[in-house]
């Protein structure tokens, strides 16, 4: 953590600030469709007909929502994502996201790069919740994921970025756990899980598994890593609360595994009111008495904490073994690479162009050793995407791992992939 916190990151501010403009213009475009939404119901519009409502004040807004025909209690966003398909609502969404976004990471973000390092030094906490990591200061764990935002953070001349991850880690530490036959089968065969579980989800042929399917038990299968509702489940696929309750009983009848280990962690939540991650770190709850008059309020609060805290505590155990092992085995080789940053299973190191190679291998296997040091009935894969500037995917069009910059109008640079040359959105 020291020598992240230490090595810093660096931060392409021209590029930066191209973006941040273009945002801007985002978020212009949207205010101005709520005003003009607005203006149709407004019994008092200001000049050229917009109304003087300042979107930013919930007790305005709320008024002028309601002249418009939608009355909320509040307006937060829950409550704004219940009425999401209002056309009025929409834009408001989409103005406080790239509000938010602008706020937080524009000049703010930049305003906090180190004078004597040019990096952005972040600060790392040890364990939350789960036990995973967070940073604040910025907060690098919580960029957009968008690779737009983060081929903004770039290595140094003459370095490349190495950005890798555990695949499918929360699945596979679900499935070790488990002993889920099917999980067990998939991961160890290659095999799709998610089209698979449609499959016996919807009881159809593989090839007969449409895209609607795969996405509907992909939610569940990631969700169930969460804890997630039926009311979440409902929310994500856009589908009623009986259709969720359908599908939930439908995958636990198939997996009865999973079923049968997530019921048991809850019960060990309460019952216990701890539950213990792979690596034996302890995590506590509150649970009050019988008589309590929440008791079954906070219980269920607390098994839905219980049935997540072994699955992320355990995925956050092994990223940080792997960490361990990439510091350790970098300082061993002498090769130049250092460790940067991590956001959840991900990791990010500086590496020379010269030795790109070696320090690759040393991060996945590390990657794989970190998280075989807890599991061994299904492994670890990663892979390492290498880059400028801290990478989401691989190439889109021809899967290659290796990506570069050439010069764009619109943010300076473009990134593209190294083998065949296609743009990266």
């Amino acid at each position: 953590m020291c020598e992240m916190e230490l090595n810093g990151i660096t931060v392409d501010v021209d590029r930066w600030r191209a973006i941040m403009g273009f945002v801007e213009g985002e978020r212009q475009e949207a205010l101005a469709e709520v005003h003009q939404l607005l203006a149709t119901t407004a019994s008092k519009p200001s000049l050229f007909g917009i109304p003087s409502v300042n979107v930013d004040s919930n007790k305005q807004l709320l008024a002028a929502l309601y002249e418009h025909g939608v009355d909320l209690p509040d307006t937060s966003e829950g409550t704004l994502k219940r009425y999401k398909d209002v056309p009025v609502i929409k834009a408001l969404l989409t103005y406080r996201k790239v509000n938010k976004l602008i706020s937080t990471y524009g000049e703010t973000l930049l305003a906090k790069i180190n004078p004597v390092t040019g990096r952005l030094h972040t600060s790392f906490r040890q364990m939350v919740s789960t036990g995973r990591m967070s940073s604040s200061n910025p907060n690098l764990q919580n960029i957009p994921k968008k690779q737009l935002f983060r081929s903004c953070f770039v290595a140094k001349p003459g370095y490349k970025l190495i950005t890798a991850d555990m695949s499918g880690a929360e699945l596979r530490i679900l499935g070790n756990l488990s002993e889920d036959p099917v999980f067990m089968e998939c991961f160890q065969q290659g095999l799709d899980l998610h089209s698979r579980s449609a499959s016996e989800v919807f009881k159809v042929a593989i090839e007969e598994v449409d895209k609607a399917m795969r996405n509907s038990c992909k939610a569940l299968s990631f969700g169930l890593c969460y804890g997630m509702s039926k009311y979440g489940l409902a929310a994500r696929l856009d589908i009623s609360t009986k259709e969720a309750e359908k599908l939930i009983k439908d995958y636990f009848g198939v997996f009865k595994a999973v079923s049968d280990y997530l019921d048991n962690s809850a019960r060990l939540g309460v019952k216990n009111g701890y539950t213990v991650t792979a690596s034996g770190r302890k995590r506590f709850y509150n649970v009050p008495p019988f008589g309590h008059p929440d008791r079954n309020k906070i219980q269920k609060a607390v098994e839905r904490k219980a049935k997540n805290a072994g699955i992320q505590g355990a995925n956050a155990d092994t990223v940080k073994e792997a960490m361990i092992y990439i510091v350790d085995r970098l300082e061993k080789s002498g090769l130049p690479g250092k460790l940067l940053s991590t956001v959840h299973d991900e990791v990010i190191v500086e590496v020379e162009d010269a030795y790109v190679d070696e320090v690759s291998k040393i991060v996945t296997d590390s990657l794989r050793d970190g998280f075989g040091r807890y599991f061994t009935k299904i492994p670890m894969e990663s892979d390492a995407l290498v880059g400028p500037s801290w990478l989401k995917d691989s190439c889109s069009e021809c899967g290659c791992c290796e990506m570069t910059f050439i010069p764009d109008e619109k943010y300076l640079t473009k990134l593209v992939c190294s083998k065949c040359g296609h743009p990266q959105e």
